[in-house]
């Protein structure tokens, strides 16, 4: 439980400023040419054996979701890049932008954007119907005061979420039917809602099976009612004016993916971390994008532990002086949805600049670095078990009795000064090194 400072560019202690020094400095545990150094690959050679420097594998992958602003915002203020996204616009809302380090400025699409993310598991994504043409990748160069570790980060952006909520059986059928008849009339979607709610502001569930039945579909009214509780979306027993519209409107989303669903399933096997930052306003009303949210966050998700939900809160949800209902009936409705289960903690998070005056609530983003840091640390264990291993064995080689002494005396004292060079940070993999040093350091 460390200590976090307040949320800014200065960073909770718990962040590293980058994982770069970290590596740097096992780099030249193993490879320090400078004069009158040693290192364990020139130690090794010297003695007829061979220690070559271990190499990472593939970068964390963190599946950032949400229709809103959040993803982006987020992946911006990361990276340092406010608003450097190339894939930012609507033409890629529909598809899956991986963001990694790098200076290119091209965009890679297809498998050559899939490659990037250099998983044994890319087979799962390639057999994914119609993803050749909804990946995008592109490359940023980590900006301003704190660079944190974009470098060993991969992130998938995730498209937004639109259109009918996936259903089965009757109400599938009969959800189809009435989006088909409200598509093809004349009459404009909001005399569709107004016809409905009659003189209420909502729409009731009386109201809701009279207009259906008015339509002469020839629907069951159990399936119309299974219909209206799934249209109240935040489950107050009315459908509002948004609710109605996010249901029948034609959607703008052009998805090449056959299966939607099933892609955000696969790319959250292969992802590390699964973060979700929800449209506090808008998210409410879109069925289908909290029924994928639940299926990553509910209690039998093999996804559950790696997954974490916030709202985000940008400049201009902050100046609405509803915010606080706008979350509440946010929260109501992934309750809905979670349907009595546990349902999830929902976080706030904002940029730091970002200033709310409605009401008091404490920004959760220095949770939500921290995440991406132990996400990091994951990867780099491994890293630093086989260092740990390579340390042991160079030592092991100059206590032979027949080698010369001062080798190991030498030995030891770089040890000594990689591990004082260490002994300021905070994080978990500089720390874990800074102990492997001391140790060796002292002959342990």
């Amino acid at each position: 439980n460390r200590k976090t400072l307040r949320t800014s560019d200065s960073r909770p202690v718990c962040q590293r400023d980058s994982v770069g020094e970290l590596m740097n400095t096992i780099h030249a545990i193993f490879t320090d040419k400078r004069q009158g150094t040693i290192s364990l690959s020139r130690l090794a050679q010297d003695m007829g054996e061979k220690i070559d420097e271990p190499k990472l594998g593939r970068k964390a992958i963190v599946l950032v979701l949400g229709n809103g602003a959040g993803p982006q915002s987020f992946i911006e203020y990361y990276a340092g890049q406010e608003n450097k996204m190339k894939n930012a616009g609507l033409g890629s809302t529909h598809a899956f932008a991986i963001v990694g380090h790098g200076p290119s400025s091209d965009v890679e699409k297809g498998d050559l954007a899939l490659q990037l993310l250099n998983v044994t598991e890319i087979s799962k994504l390639r057999n994914i119907r119609g993803i050749e043409r909804s990946v995008v990748a592109e490359q940023m160069l980590p900006g301003g005061k704190v660079e944190r570790d974009f470098e060993r980060l991969m992130f998938v952006r995730g498209p937004a979420i639109e259109g009918p909520v996936k259903a089965d059986g009757a109400v599938a059928t009969t959800m189809e039917a009435i989006r088909q008849y409200v598509g093809s009339s004349q009459a404009p979607l909001k005399e569709e809602f107004l016809a409905m709610a009659g003189e209420a502001a909502n729409i009731n569930t009386r109201g809701f099976i009279k207009g259906v039945q008015n339509m002469q579909l020839g629907l069951q009214q159990p399936d119309i009612t299974k219909v209206f509780e799934s249209l109240d979306v935040t489950g107050d027993g009315e459908i509002e004016w948004e609710e109605f519209r996010v249901a029948f409107k034609p959607s703008d989303a052009n998805y090449q993916i056959e299966d939607l669903e099933l892609a955000f399933q696969k790319f959250a096997e292969v992802a590390d971390l699964i973060l979700i930052m929800a449209d506090p306003i808008s998210s409410r009303f879109h069925s289908r994008e909290l029924q994928v949210y639940e299926k990553m966050m509910n209690a039998t998700s093999q996804f559950k532990s790696k997954t974490r939900m916030c709202a985000w809160v940008t400049d201009k949800h902050a100046r609405d002086p509803e915010l606080k209902k706008h979350l509440e009936m946010l929260k109501a409705a992934l309750r809905k949805q979670f349907s009595g289960a546990l349902e999830p903690v929902l976080d706030i998070c904002h940029h730091p600049n970002t200033k709310i005056n409605s009401h008091k609530v404490p920004n959760s983003l220095d949770i939500y670095l921290s995440l991406l840091t132990n996400a990091v640390d994951q990867h780099l264990d491994p890293l630093l078990t086989k260092v740990q291993s390579l340390m042991r064995r160079s030592l092991n080689l100059v206590s032979d009795p027949n080698v010369d002494q001062r080798k190991k005396e030498q030995l030891m004292q770089m040890f000594k000064e990689k591990a004082s060079h260490l002994a300021d940070k905070k994080d978990v993999s500089s720390w874990k090194l800074h102990t492997m040093c001391r140790d060796m350091g002292s002959g342990q």
